[in-house]
């Protein structure tokens, strides 16, 4: 969230830390406690992306890895860094009055700059307590998974 601009429930839209990706972090942690065996917890989020992909996949492989839950990843089509930044203007404008909308834009396209973000890809998540500790890609158009490993791709689709 840039300085000095007010938005409507910024933890909801941008979460706490450097990338707002904190209060996932806090998730990831305390979820496989609260899962019982198989388990799941879905949430939809918004990666940010940089150039060479996002960069909480690493992140998401150590959890899949250290608690044995399974991560699957539906992801959306990507969103351009200055259509967010201008959808964020026309929610925030009314809070922030004595900028103009493209200012506001302006502002928040900065931000994402600053950061390094190129896109954002919202993404359909899921956990699951399975015992396998994988992480995968779910194409949503045809319904299959991007790991071979996998011999009954619809017992993994979300119930």
């Amino acid at each position: 969230m840039p300085l000095g601009i007010a938005y409507p429930n910024p933890l909801a839209r941008v979460g706490k830390g450097l990338d707002g990706l904190n209060p996932l972090r806090i998730f990831l942690e305390k979820v496989p406690a609260l899962l019982c065996p198989l388990g799941r917890a879905t949430f939809v989020i918004e990666f940010p992306g940089v150039k060479d992909g996002f960069e909480f996949a690493d992140e998401l492989q150590d959890f899949a890895g250290a608690s044995g839950c399974s991560v699957i990843l539906g992801f959306e089509p990507v969103r351009r860094v200055d259509e967010q930044a201008w959808a964020s203007a026309e929610t925030a404008w009314y809070l922030n009055k004595e900028f103009s909308i493209e200012q506001l834009a302006s502002r928040f396209l900065s931000h994402y700059d600053r950061l390094g973000y190129s896109f954002l890809h919202p993404c359909f998540c899921e956990v699951r307590n399975d015992g396998q500790g994988r992480v995968l890609h779910l194409n949503q158009a045809t319904r299959e998974f991007s790991s071979p490993e996998i011999e009954n791709p619809a017992s993994l689709l979300p119930v």
